[in-house]
């Protein structure tokens, strides 16, 4: 009986007991909605749940681990060119031209998809990208991502992390240093792929001199000098060039593709006038050069993050802002006369020196910048010794498997304690283990975090700091990073539509950064 007078109350008061539940509902919605909106959009403690399509099967990850020189990536774009559908993720625009050139003349019709540029082949089942352009939303058989202990930079390291949680391929090759298998083990259990490992020893011995290269009148044929600096490139060239009256080639990062493209070309060209190079540490990520020897020109670079990061005074980081500031515009400008040059050097009919033509219009300026590598500049005093992994990943491109010397390689450096450092750390058989993977918002995540916080129309670096702040991270596997780097991009960006655009939306914006 009361359970029927219960019953009878219920059914005279409908209306009553609905309207006290939704209003109970809609104030409690109102209270929680805040905080759960504000947990949802910065949880970053479970990346790989960003990318549901990934998560759909059980994936294979293979893990091609080894040496420069060693064969861990040609293993890798064998099992992508016999795969019905496939995609390569590079750390360089270069690369990706170079898998996407090297596709197409093996018959298997790839596009090509980079930050500057796309080129779209009618019907093509492969494409090839540059790491930050991996699509995470088309399903492909096969996966390579290139040079994966990339995932630890405290610059790119979350592209990495995106294209190895992201892609959608039933089976993914990973290539790059032993450092980073651990990490990538540890990820696939929380994806829950299966893991596999081959590990691959180098094909031609690599021998460190006893004595520096002290002028460059000991420079020889197939020599590539490196330098860190990009006013040292251009100094070091000229050097070069008056001391010594050879030709040299250069490729770094700003240069535009072609001319890039070319310049490699050149040096690998035995019958051309160019025979020593002048390179960045650019020739470390995979690219096939006839180098017999690497000459480094410093074993120090340097290192924005370790000064942002650190106590430094605000005098120190202003000097070093303004530095870096001056740098980049003296990059652009660069840049642009080079692409000028460049569409103008590079005619129908090739010539053997077109290239060269770009970065000889830099004589003067080179002079200038010669004052600059004997000037210790405030920016100049944050440097710090390259990382052991790095030295090695550059040395070992010298003597390379199938170039004009394949019987080995030789590594040498322009002063006794470069020298010194880059002997102790071939000597080293072991290198410090990958930690921890970088990640980063996607842009829908940081335009819900901007809208819900009311800086949709604040500048990109103002919505990632706040976000930086309050963001989830699980610091066993994962750090949050990019964000620095994005910030000098989004600051050039925003003084150059800020005359023309009243307000960019914050997922537009880091897209085109990211790019």
């Amino acid at each position: 009986s009361a359970l029927l007078l219960l019953t009878v109350k219920k059914m005279a008061m409908p209306h009553v007991m609905r309207d006290r539940g939704s209003l109970f509902v809609r104030s409690a919605r109102r209270r929680l909605s805040t905080t759960t909106d504000l947990r949802q959009t910065t949880d970053l403690r479970r990346p790989e749940l960003l990318y549901p399509r990934a998560r759909l099967w059980r994936r294979k990850v293979i893990f091609h681990g080894g040496p420069t020189n060693s064969g861990k990536t040609y293993r890798a774009l064998e099992a992508l060119k016999s795969a019905a559908s496939g995609i390569y993720a590079g750390p360089l625009r270069l690369l990706a031209v170079e898998v996407f050139e090297r596709l197409n003349l093996d018959g298997v019709y790839c596009s090509l998809f980079t930050g500057q540029e796309r080129r779209e082949v009618p019907f093509a089942s492969h494409a090839s990208c540059t790491i930050e352009m991996t699509p995470t939303k088309r399903a492909f058989e096969v996966a390579v991502v290139d040079e994966i202990q990339m995932l630890g930079s405290p610059d790119r390291g979350h592209a990495w992390t995106r294209a190895l949680l992201g892609v959608d391929a039933r089976e993914v090759h990973v290539c790059g240093s032993l450092d980073a298998a651990d990490l990538v083990r540890q990820l696939c259990e929380r994806t829950q792929d299966d893991f596999e490992l081959f590990e691959y020893d180098r094909f031609t011995p690599l021998k460190v001199e006893t004595r520096p290269v002290e002028t460059w009148k000991q420079l020889q044929k197939g020599d590539c000098v490196v330098t860190f600096s990009k006013r040292d490139i251009h100094a070091v060239r000229a050097a070069i060039s008056k001391e010594t009256g050879r030709r040299c080639g250069v490729v770094y990062g700003a240069l535009p593709p072609e001319t890039r493209s070319h310049q490699a070309k050149l040096f690998n060209d035995d019958a051309s006038k160019c025979d020593v190079l002048v390179a960045s540490d650019a020739i470390g990520m995979g690219l096939n050069l006839n180098i017999r020897r690497v000459v480094f020109h410093s074993t120090r670079k340097y290192a924005r993050n370790a000064v942002v990061s650190s106590n430094a005074t605000s005098e120190k980081k202003d000097a070093v802002s303004e530095e870096e500031e001056e740098v980049q515009e003296d990059d652009q400008e660069e840049v642009d006369q080079e692409e000028d040059a460049a569409a103008a050097a590079f005619p129908e009919e090739e010539d053997d020196d077109a290239s060269l033509v770009v970065v000889e219009k830099e004589e003067e300026e080179a002079e200038t910048l010669k004052e600059a590598t004997t000037t210790l500049t405030a920016f100049e005093k944050f440097v710090a010794p390259v990382e052991p992994a790095l030295i090695k990943q550059i040395a070992g491109r010298a003597g390379r498997r199938s170039t004009l010397f394949d019987e080995g390689g030789m590594v040498a450096a322009t002063t006794p304690d470069d020298l010194t450092y880059v002997r102790d750390v071939m000597a080293n058989a072991t290198v410090p283990l990958v930690p921890r993977a970088g990640v980063f918002p996607l842009p829908e995540m940081l335009a819900a975090f901007a809208k819900d916080n009311g800086l949709e129309d604040e500048p990109l670096t103002e919505v990632v700091a706040a976000f930086g702040k309050v963001c989830a991270v699980d610091e066993s596997l994962f750090f949050f990073c990019g964000h620095e780097e994005l910030s000098l991009v989004s600051g050039k960006l925003y003084e150059v539509l800020a005359p023309t655009v009243e307000r960019f939306p914050v997922d537009d914006a880091l897209i085109f950064c990211s790019a």
